[in-house]
Protein backbone atom coordinates (compact mmCIF):
# COMPACT_ATOMS: atom_id res chain seq x y z
CA UNK A 1 0.00 0.00 0.00
CA UNK A 2 2.84 2.28 0.79
CA UNK A 3 4.34 1.65 -2.65
CA UNK A 4 0.97 2.56 -4.17
CA UNK A 5 0.93 5.91 -2.31
CA UNK A 6 4.54 6.51 -3.30
CA UNK A 7 3.69 5.73 -6.94
CA UNK A 8 0.61 8.03 -6.77
CA UNK A 9 2.74 10.80 -5.25
CA UNK A 10 5.30 10.30 -7.99
CA UNK A 11 2.60 10.56 -10.69
CA UNK A 12 1.12 13.64 -9.02
CA UNK A 13 4.58 15.25 -8.89
CA UNK A 14 5.17 14.41 -12.57
CA UNK A 15 1.74 15.88 -13.42
CA UNK A 16 2.62 19.12 -11.58
CA UNK A 17 6.01 19.30 -13.33
CA UNK A 18 4.35 18.68 -16.70
CA UNK A 19 1.78 21.44 -16.03
CA UNK A 20 4.61 23.79 -15.04
CA UNK A 21 6.56 22.99 -18.24
CA UNK A 22 3.44 23.45 -20.40
CA UNK A 23 2.67 26.77 -18.73
CA UNK A 24 6.28 27.94 -19.29
CA UNK A 25 6.08 26.85 -22.94
CA UNK A 26 2.80 28.74 -23.36
CA UNK A 27 4.34 31.91 -21.91
CA UNK A 28 7.40 31.59 -24.13
CA UNK A 29 5.19 31.21 -27.19
CA UNK A 30 3.29 34.39 -26.27
CA UNK A 31 6.55 36.29 -25.71
CA UNK A 32 7.96 34.95 -28.98
CA UNK A 33 4.85 36.15 -30.84
CA UNK A 34 5.14 39.60 -29.23
CA UNK A 35 8.79 39.80 -30.24
CA UNK A 36 7.93 38.78 -33.80
CA UNK A 37 5.21 41.44 -33.93
CA UNK A 38 7.60 44.12 -32.68
CA UNK A 39 10.26 43.06 -35.19
CA UNK A 40 7.71 43.08 -38.00
CA UNK A 41 6.66 46.61 -37.02
CA UNK A 42 10.30 47.72 -36.81
CA UNK A 43 10.98 46.29 -40.28
CA UNK A 44 7.93 48.08 -41.66
CA UNK A 45 9.06 51.38 -40.16
CA UNK A 46 12.61 50.81 -41.41
CA UNK A 47 11.32 50.09 -44.91
CA UNK A 48 9.26 53.32 -44.82
CA UNK A 49 12.29 55.29 -43.67
CA UNK A 50 14.44 53.76 -46.41
CA UNK A 51 11.82 54.57 -49.02
CA UNK A 52 11.55 58.13 -47.68
CA UNK A 53 15.35 58.51 -47.78
CA UNK A 54 15.34 57.25 -51.37
CA UNK A 55 12.68 59.83 -52.30
CA UNK A 56 14.74 62.57 -50.66
CA UNK A 57 17.82 61.46 -52.61
CA UNK A 58 15.77 61.47 -55.82
CA UNK A 59 14.66 65.03 -55.07
CA UNK A 60 18.27 66.08 -54.55
CA UNK A 61 19.29 64.44 -57.84
CA UNK A 62 16.40 66.16 -59.60
CA UNK A 63 17.49 69.56 -58.29
CA UNK A 64 21.13 69.14 -59.32
CA UNK A 65 20.54 70.21 -62.96
CA UNK A 66 18.80 73.34 -61.69
CA UNK A 67 21.75 74.19 -59.46
CA UNK A 68 24.05 73.69 -62.43
CA UNK A 69 21.80 75.83 -64.62
CA UNK A 70 21.77 78.57 -61.98
CA UNK A 71 25.58 78.62 -61.91
CA UNK A 72 25.73 78.56 -65.72
CA UNK A 73 23.30 81.47 -66.06
CA UNK A 74 25.24 83.46 -63.47
CA UNK A 75 28.57 82.78 -65.19
CA UNK A 76 27.21 83.67 -68.65
CA UNK A 77 25.14 86.60 -67.35
CA UNK A 78 22.16 85.53 -69.44
CA UNK A 79 18.84 87.38 -69.31
CA UNK A 80 16.46 84.64 -70.40
CA UNK A 81 15.84 80.92 -70.33
CA UNK A 82 15.68 78.79 -73.45
CA UNK A 83 12.39 76.99 -74.17
CA UNK A 84 14.06 73.63 -73.42
CA UNK A 85 15.17 74.97 -70.05
CA UNK A 86 11.66 76.17 -69.28
CA UNK A 87 10.30 72.73 -70.16
CA UNK A 88 13.00 71.07 -68.05
CA UNK A 89 12.10 73.27 -65.08
CA UNK A 90 8.42 72.38 -65.49
CA UNK A 91 9.31 68.69 -65.69
CA UNK A 92 11.51 68.87 -62.60
CA UNK A 93 8.82 70.80 -60.74
CA UNK A 94 6.29 68.05 -61.48
CA UNK A 95 8.67 65.31 -60.37
CA UNK A 96 9.60 67.15 -57.18
CA UNK A 97 5.92 67.62 -56.36
CA UNK A 98 5.33 63.89 -56.93
CA UNK A 99 8.14 63.02 -54.49
CA UNK A 100 6.80 65.53 -51.97
CA UNK A 101 3.28 64.12 -52.24
CA UNK A 102 4.65 60.58 -51.82
CA UNK A 103 6.49 61.60 -48.66
CA UNK A 104 3.34 63.18 -47.28
CA UNK A 105 1.20 60.12 -48.10
CA UNK A 106 3.74 57.86 -46.39
CA UNK A 107 3.67 60.04 -43.28
CA UNK A 108 7.42 60.67 -43.63
CA UNK A 109 7.16 64.40 -44.36
CA UNK A 110 9.25 66.31 -41.82
CA UNK A 111 8.66 69.81 -43.13
CA UNK A 112 11.16 72.66 -43.10
CA UNK A 113 14.12 72.71 -42.75
CA UNK A 114 14.42 68.99 -43.57
CA UNK A 115 11.83 68.70 -46.34
CA UNK A 116 11.00 71.61 -48.59
CA UNK A 117 8.16 71.94 -51.05
CA UNK A 118 8.69 73.25 -54.58
CA UNK A 119 8.12 76.97 -53.82
CA UNK A 120 10.60 76.79 -50.94
CA UNK A 121 13.15 74.95 -53.09
CA UNK A 122 12.62 77.45 -55.90
CA UNK A 123 13.45 80.29 -53.48
CA UNK A 124 16.99 78.87 -53.27
CA UNK A 125 17.42 79.47 -57.00
CA UNK A 126 16.81 83.25 -57.27
CA UNK A 127 18.19 83.77 -60.79
CA UNK A 128 16.20 80.89 -62.28
CA UNK A 129 13.11 81.95 -60.37
CA UNK A 130 13.37 85.50 -61.69
CA UNK A 131 13.94 84.40 -65.29
CA UNK A 132 11.27 81.69 -65.08
CA UNK A 133 8.71 84.13 -63.69
CA UNK A 134 9.60 86.68 -66.37
CA UNK A 135 9.31 84.05 -69.12
CA UNK A 136 6.00 82.84 -67.71
CA UNK A 137 4.71 86.42 -67.61
CA UNK A 138 5.83 87.11 -71.20
CA UNK A 139 4.38 83.84 -72.52
CA UNK A 140 1.02 84.42 -70.87
CA UNK A 141 -1.54 85.85 -73.31
CA UNK A 142 -2.71 89.31 -72.45
CA UNK A 143 -6.43 89.48 -71.75
CA UNK A 144 -8.08 92.84 -72.28
CA UNK A 145 -9.57 94.41 -69.19
CA UNK A 146 -13.29 94.63 -69.16
CA UNK A 147 -14.74 98.06 -68.74
CA UNK A 148 -17.18 97.78 -65.92
CA UNK A 149 -18.06 101.44 -65.85
CA UNK A 150 -21.31 101.98 -67.69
Amino acid sequence: MESMALFGGFLFLMFIIMLFVLFQQYQQNIQFKEIQDRLREMRRIEALEQEAAALRREKAVLLEPLNTLEAEIFAQKRNELAPEELMAIDDIRGKVKERTDSLKKMGQWMGPPFDLEWPELFEHLPIIKQLYTAAEFVDRPVTPELNKSL
